[in-house]
């Protein structure tokens, strides 16, 4: 018997194409799926923050420069709140879904729902 393949990390440098394989594996995927993926927003070709979205299309600011808030990575502060109102609720295993966690780093952990 095959043994059933239960988690899959995927590590890399940072803008080494991680988030582009995950979009690419969640288009073909014939299984149902939920969660979320964080993509890098820039202005002027300058990162401003990073975006979540969410697989029901759902979206919302995990950091950005212009964030208020206790918790900071470099310039960006971190919305804990669109992090637990978002993406934690993305994460919510459902029966035969896969679920995808594109960010799982420094951001995300500020967070008590981890």
């Amino acid at each position: 018997m095959d043994p059933v393949v239960k988690n899959i990390f995927l590590t890399g440098a940072p803008s080494s194409g991680k988030t582009t394989v995950i979009k690419k594996i969640i288009a073909n995927l014939s299984f149902p799926v939920n969660g979320f993926y964080t993509q890098e927003s820039k202005q002027d070709d300058k990162r401003i923050g990073f975006l979540m979205k969410t697989l029901n299309g759902k979206q919302a600011w995990l950091a950005h420069q212009d964030i208020t808030s206790e918790f900071h990575i470099r310039r960006y502060g971190v919305s804990i709140e669109n992090i637990e109102s978002l993406a934690v609720p993305s994460n919510t295993p459902v029966s035969n879904h896969i679920i995808i966690l594109d960010e799982i780093g420094k951001m995300e952990c500020f967070s008590i729902l981890r």
